[in-house]
């Protein structure tokens, strides 16, 4: 542990092109580290949350201050600025820091839950941005967590493989909706002997049917709905 204190106190100056501003006046005493920058993916973001909750009381005492700087080829890095040293002694905030990388060493995530979360929510998203072919269906407004949930137990367990969330393609997109009955389907109603109905997927299939029941001498009704309803 000593060794890594001396390390790190006054690591700061040997960052290539770097200036701090608001520098304490010991500063010699402190090191700076980063946590997670404009392009992390997932697990640097989640890691970045529970450190700072781990690191909350030493910001309260004045022992770690938060840092956010510009950066070049990231635009911003976010991390803390720790008092490595007071009076000689390693603080509790620096051996805390510490603990952390240690934790890390061990296993790259320190909260599995709040990974696996956020790496729900990007793949929610990720179903969102790619959308569905709105002439073929009409989804309800969740349906990004209907079609995950029919996706998941059906094999296609959309892998995270970038750490950005779990990707799905168009076609099984579609291949959900059609399971979970979102297709449109056009219903042409009529009166013979009774009421009679006859449903078509596309939509130039019900209007010939339109115009033969017109030559019949019948009046359809056209309407669309959901497969499934």
């Amino acid at each position: 542990m000593e060794t890594l204190a001396k390390q790190a106190a006054g690591n700061w100056r040997k960052f290539d092109s770097f200036a701090w501003h608001d520098q304490p006046e010991d500063a010699d005493n402190w090191a700076i580290v980063y946590t997670n920058n404009r392009d992390s993916r997932l697990v640097d973001q989640s890691n970045a949350k529970a450190v700072a909750e781990i690191l909350a009381p030493f910001v309260e005492s004045g022992d770690v201050v938060e840092e956010h700087h510009g950066h070049w080829a990231v635009g911003w890095v976010d991390g803390y600025s720790i008092r490595v040293y007071r009076a000689g002694e390693i603080t509790e905030a620096f051996k805390t820091w510490l603990d952390i990388q240690e934790r890390l060493e061990d296993y790259p995530l320190l909260d599995e839950d709040d990974h696996s979360r956020m790496e729900y929510e990007s793949t929610i998203e990720n179903l969102q941005n790619e959308g569905y072919d709105s002439d073929l269906y009409d989804a309800p407004d969740n349906w990004t967590g209907e079609v995950f949930t029919w996706l998941w137990n059906n094999g296609n367990t959309l892998e995270n493989r970038d750490d950005q969330g779990g990707y799905a393609t168009r076609e099984q997109i579609h291949e959900a909706m059609e399971a979970l009955g979102y297709r449109i389907l056009h219903k042409v109603t009529w009166i013979d002997c009774g009421l009679e109905t006859e449903y078509f997927d596309d939509e130039w299939d019900v209007i010939e049917r339109c115009a033969e029941l017109k030559r019949a001498g019948f009046y359809p009704k056209l309407t669309q709905e959901n497969e499934g309803v």
